[in-house]
């Protein structure tokens, strides 16, 4: 085999090269590739959200943290699981947002969820703007890490703090995201 090899060309050893450097990263990006899909799952994968009407919604939102929607007027009410990995990853993210809450006098009422179907997954967020009405439900971002490069609540919360108010549900996005339904 070695003097098949020592009686190659030149050119022919850079090919054989060339083809295993090519292999190499082809099988790296495929890795990759896969690795990365493993982490993006959808927000709600049942679609539980889409056609969801707003005020039941927001009726059951409120039971979970037991308190009228009027008395959580400007609030964040911030869902989690204590061993949702995309907390960590979300961390600097959900702590931006949630400073810049308090910054505008918000309360901010951390909802340990587990085994509903009511919130699909988390990390997720509520809004409750100043009449007690639903401003926004969803994660906080999508993506790879869910990180501020596509922040639906920093977006929300920013317009909401100009003025802009518009009840929005995000349900069809992808993320790194806990799944909280019992069957799912």
């Amino acid at each position: 085999m070695w003097q098949v090899l020592n009686n190659m060309s030149f050119l022919s050893r850079h090919t054989v090269h060339a083809i295993a450097v090519l292999l190499w990263l082809i099988c790296t990006f495929v890795a990759f590739s896969y690795f990365i899909r493993q982490q993006l799952v959808a927000f709600d994968p049942k679609r539980s959200l889409v056609n969801i009407e707003q005020e039941t919604f927001q009726l059951k939102l409120t039971s979970l943290v037991r308190q009228p929607s009027q008395q959580l007027a400007n609030t964040v009410l911030h869902f989690f699981e204590k061993k949702c990995r995309c907390n960590n990853i979300s961390k600097p993210h959900i702590n931006k947002v949630l400073f810049n809450a308090r910054k505008q006098n918000m309360s901010i009422i951390n909802v340990e969820v587990s085994n509903t179907n009511l919130v699909p997954a988390t990390p997720a967020m509520a809004l409750i703007g100043s009449e007690g009405e639903l401003v926004y439900f969803g994660p906080y971002g999508a993506g790879i890490g869910c990180s501020n490069t596509v922040g639906f609540a920093e977006t929300v919360l920013n317009n909401y703090f100009k003025g802009y108010n518009t009840p929005t549900i995000i349900s069809d996005i992808e993320g790194c995201y806990c799944h909280t339904a019992l069957d799912t």
